[in-house]
């Protein structure tokens, strides 16, 4: 606001700007930059429901969580629309996701991501304000139904040691196969050298 006095006449003229712009929170700045950098590092994210959810409960999911190297991270719904707007790979994923409705965790998932899909989907059995909400796995973006059928699907260490076991056993039957005709040749020949002794 400017305040101007004119010399020819005793009126004061005030005049307001056409437009007041509101500088944002720098810790607000500050946390959409942190957002957005996790979610660039880590392509493969979900977003749960934590409605009604306990800190305890949260703390609880944290721990289970760290165990299969994801995080956890509960920010303001409006921040993590920003940070997701900021990266360009998650187009598909907001159209789909936003607006984010309720309270809702960001969960970043690393490395082998279904057997942290696997711990959320086990811990929402118990704990039932946590829901699953959207998920953007491998550049596919995933609704809270598809997200619950990939959780309840065996890991991928899981399929391996089937995998593994399926190749070994037909070996290991051939190899039993031909150990056991020796096997009962040689305690039949035993048996009679002792006969014959």
């Amino acid at each position: 606001m400017r305040l101007r006095a004119s010399s020819s006449c005793k009126t004061i003229i005030i005049k307001f700007p056409e437009r007041v712009t509101l500088m944002p929170n720098t810790k607000k700045i500050d946390a959409v930059k942190r957002l957005q950098k996790s979610i660039e590092e880590n392509k493969n994210v979900a977003l749960i429901g934590i409605d009604k959810t306990k800190h305890t409960s949260l703390e609880a999911l944290r721990k289970t969580l760290r165990k299969s190297d994801s995080s956890i991270t509960v920010a303001k719904t409006s921040l993590l629309e920003k940070a997701f707007e900021k990266v360009s790979d998650f187009a598909q994923f907001q159209k789909a996701a936003f607006p984010i409705k309720n309270n809702t965790a960001l969960v970043l998932l690393k490395g082998d991501w279904s057997s942290s899909l696997k711990a959320i989907y086990e811990f929402a059995k118990k704990e039932t304000t946590v829901i699953f909400k959207f998920g953007f796995l491998d550049a596919t973006t995933y609704d809270r139904a598809a997200l619950e059928k990939l959780a309840q699907l065996p890991s991928k260490t899981e399929l391996l040691g089937k995998l593994i076991g399926s190749l070994k056993s037909p070996i290991y039957r051939i190899d039993t196969a031909i150990k056991f005709p020796m096997t009962y040749f040689v305690q039949v020949l035993k048996a009679k050298a002792e006969k014959g002794a």
